[in-house]
């Protein structure tokens, strides 16, 4: 996958840390509803440039129609800075963020290759939250 995916996902996952949410749902109706609804805001907020270079993490299953591509990604970050809850259960449902404030707003200032804002990531996560039920 490329940098910019990771990067994005890094500065997201961040931005809900700093917003006080350290868990999200990882699969599922409210998974689901989730994203959509980020994939919605950043599609008109942010420039078509940017959109295209994270667009891969919007595709769903043509099926199921699920964002089980952005899930294997997520995955790629596991024991980095998210773990995954429900070791009882074999289908893991909630993602927990592990950053430590200083690093979360780190991510959020650091240079970036894109240029989202670190108001359009708080945004962002604010929508994402609202539709999955998370505030």
């Amino acid at each position: 996958m490329n940098s910019y995916v990771f990067e994005f996902l890094r500065k997201f996952l961040a931005a809900l840390f700093i917003e006080n949410v350290h868990e999200i749902p990882y699969s599922g109706r409210k998974y689901n509803a989730g994203v959509t609804a980020l994939q919605e805001y950043l599609s008109v907020t942010i420039g078509e440039d940017d959109y295209d270079k994270i667009s891969d993490i919007f595709v769903k299953t043509p099926v199921q129609e699920e964002y089980t591509q952005l899930e294997d990604i997520l995955m790629h970050l596991n024991g980095d800075i998210i773990k995954f809850a429900g070791i009882d259960n074999p289908y893991w449902r909630v993602l927990t963020i592990k950053m430590a404030p200083f690093y979360a707003n780190h991510l959020l200032e650091s240079k970036s290759e894109l240029s989202i804002t670190r108001e359009q990531y708080t945004v962002a996560a604010n929508k994402f939250c609202q539709a999955a039920g998370v505030m």
